[in-house]
C-alpha cells in the first residue's frame, strides 16, 4: 500500500470535521485557532487553513466581530437537504434502472426481503414511522 502524507492542514481539518459531526463541537459554538492550535500542538496557521476549508464546505459559518462558529442548521435547511439528497437518489434510480440485470433485481428483491422480515422482526433496530415518532 501507498501511503500518504497528510498536511497538518488537512489533519486538523479532520479533526475539527469529525469533533463536529460527533456533537463535540455544538452548534454556534465559537471555534477560537489559537486555543485550536495549542490543544492540537500545531501553529495557528493550519487551523485557519482548516476553518477556511470548512468555511468553504458550509459547515462552519463566520461573522463579523464574532470570529467563525459552528454553522447552526435551521428546519429549512435540514428540509433544503432532504430535498436534494430526494433528486439526487431518484437521478441515480433514473440512470440505473435501465442497466440492471436480472440478477441485480433478485439480489434487490433478497436485500428487500431481509430487510422486512428485520422490520417485522426486531422492532427496537427498526425505523420508525411518523406517526410512531408523533407519539414520542
Amino acid at each position: 500500500p501507498i501511503l500518504q502524507r497528510q498536511t497538518l492542514a488537512v489533519q486538523v481539518y479532520e479533526y475539527l470535521k469529525t469533533a463536529i459531526l460527533l456533537d463535540q463541537l455544538k452548534p454556534g459554538e465559537r471555534l477560537n485557532e489559537v486555543e485550536i492550535a495549542k490543544r492540537l500542538g500545531v501553529s495557528p496557521t493550519p487551523v485557519r487553513e482548516a476553518i477556511n476549508n470548512l468555511k468553504g464546505d458550509g459547515i462552519v459559518v463566520s461573522s463579523p466581530g464574532q470570529g467563525c462558529c459552528v454553522r447552526e442548521f435551521g428546519v429549512r435547511d435540514i428540509s433544503n437537504l432532504f430535498e436534494l439528497r430526494f433528486a439526487l437518489e431518484r437521478l441515480g434510480l433514473e440512470q440505473g434502472i435501465p442497466l440492471l440485470e436480472s440478477r441485480d433485481i433478485e439480489t434487490l428483491k433478497r436485500i428487500q426481503h431481509d430487510y422486512e422480515e428485520a422490520y417485522d422482526t426486531d422492532p427496537v433496530d427498526r425505523p420508525m414511522a411518523s406517526d410512531e415518532v408523533d407519539q414520542l
